[in-house]
This record gives structure tokens, sequence and C-alpha cells, in this order.
């Protein structure tokens, strides 16, 4: 069956069986039977081999079909290739600062080169040192001590503080030649040696000690004293029978501070007439 080519109708025509079985029926059968078998058709039209391709850049293919199987094989062909570009060896790096691989794969290997390993077994409170060998872990120390350098050449090391913190409490300082007269066995109090002190000022974890640098003039026996003028009561007696003239340095035992607030002084005797050199005293807090 062929298309029959639809007349022009004009006002008057009249409109026959025969006209409309040609020109109505049977050009929709023709229709019907041309989109059937488009459908039907596997290399028709609609299917991608028979839909044209313009060549273009790297797609040589001339049907859709052929361009997709062709960019699906270059593209299973660069994954599948190890030495591709995308391949770490073979992207390109452009050596800046302290790299100087000229391919990402090279400059990864140089980074993981230069990094510093972290030891597996590491916990909380350890540091990292620089060993002989390279770096590696100092377990955390016990709580109070300090970390010690040994110098170049040795590993760090955890101590106990040796050497409690001391505060001074001056109560006299003199020239080496200034001379104290204590011509007999009586205390004589030292002009300013006055101080004020609050026990509840200070922690009950410091301890007190009372020291002097003095001498004798003879040979006789100085004795140096920390006095509570509040309460008239002696805290503390040191003494030195020292000729030398750079002084004997005399520190007391622990002592018993009195409770509240005293006014305290300083006080030097004799064991015969004579004289006595004081450099300096003071009461030295030492916290625990």
């Amino acid at each position: 069956m062929a298309w029959s080519t639809v007349a022009t109708v004009v006002t008057g025509d009249i409109i026959t069986a025969a006209w409309g079985n040609t020109y109505v029926r049977d050009n929709t059968d023709y229709l019907k039977t041309a989109i059937d078998d488009h459908i039907a058709d596997a290399v028709g039209a609609h299917a991608a081999t028979a839909i044209a391709n313009t060549p273009a850049g790297a797609v040589v293919a001339t049907t859709v079909q052929a361009a997709i199987n062709e960019i699906d094989g270059d593209l299973t062909s660069h994954l599948n290739d190890a030495t591709d570009a995308h391949a770490g060896t073979a992207i390109t790096n452009t050596p800046a600062g302290n790299i100087a691989a000229t391919t990402v794969q090279a400059a990864l290997n140089e980074l993981d080169g230069d990094k510093v390993a972290i030891p597996g077994s590491s916990a909380q409170g350890d540091i990292l040192i620089r060993g002989a060998a390279g770096y590696e872990r100092l377990a955390a120390g016990t709580d109070g001590y300090f970390l010690k350098t040994q110098g170049a050449g040795a590993n760090p090391i955890w101590v106990a503080l040796s050497k409690k913190a001391e505060i001074y409490l001056p109560m006299l300082h003199l020239s080496p030649s200034a001379l104290l007269a204590a011509s007999s066995t009586s205390y004589a109090a030292v002009t300013g040696s006055e101080i004020t002190f609050t026990a509840g000022n200070w922690s009950s974890d410091v301890t007190f000690y009372f020291e002097s640098l003095f001498y004798v003039a003879g040979a006789y026996t100085g004795t140096a004293q920390l006095w509570n003028d509040t309460d008239s009561a002696s805290i503390s007696e040191i003494t030195t029978t020292s000729t030398s003239a750079s002084g004997d340095l005399v520190r007391s035992t622990a002592l018993t501070m009195p409770a509240g607030t005293k006014t305290l002084k300083l006080r030097y005797k004799l064991s015969m007439a004579g004289n006595v050199n004081a450099f300096f005293a003071r009461i030295i807090a030492v916290m625990a």
C-alpha cells in the first residue's frame, strides 16, 4: 500500500466513500505500518548504531554507538594502565620549598622519609625525644619530678627537685668592716633589725630557719639570737668561735615560730669582753 497524496477539497466537493477510503483509511494504515516497522526495526533510525555522529577531537566514530564503544575502550585502557596519567609516578610535581621530587609519587616518598615515627606504645604524659638512633618515647615521669638535660650526646631524664625554694627575710646587712660591740655576756639588740612576723601569712608546710654570717675578734664565743620582742622570748640561738675575717655562716635547726603577729629582733652577745663582727642575719623560709 502506498501513500496517496490528499487532494485539496473545495466548496461544493462531495466526499464519497471512495475518497474517504483512499485518503483517510488507506493513508492512516500506511502511517501506522511505517511506525510499527520503525519500532520493530533494531537498525532503524532510533538505534544508536544508526544515529550519525560527526567525528571530533579524538573520537573518530561516525555513529553514536561506535563513539560510545570508542570512549569505553579508552576509559578501560586508562584505568587498567598503571603507568598512565592517573598514576602517582606519572603525575608531574613542581618542586617547591624543601621538596625536590618531580612526580607526585616521588614527593610522597620524600615526605614519608622525612616524617617522625610516633612510637606505638605512647601514652598520655609521654614526650618525644631524639635518642641515639632516632626519635623515641620518654615515658611520663613520677609526679613532681622535673626533666633534666644531660647535655649533648645523652638523653634527658626525670629527676626529683633536690633543692627546695628558699625565701629570705633579712634582719641585718652590714659592710665587712662593721663591728657590733657586745662587751659582756648580756645580749645587745641590733638597732634597725626589727621585723614584724605574722604566722597566718605563711602556709603550714613552710619550715623556718635562723641564719647569720659572723665571727669574733678573739678567743671567745659569739652568739646570735632571734628574739621575740613581743613576748620577751628567745626563738633561736646560734654560736661561732670563728675568727676568720670572711665570717662563719651558721644556720639553726628548724624553728618553732610564734603564733599571731610578733615583733622580732636580732641580738648578739659574747662569752667575754670583745667584739663580734656580723655581716648579715636573716630568717629563711623553706618551701616544701
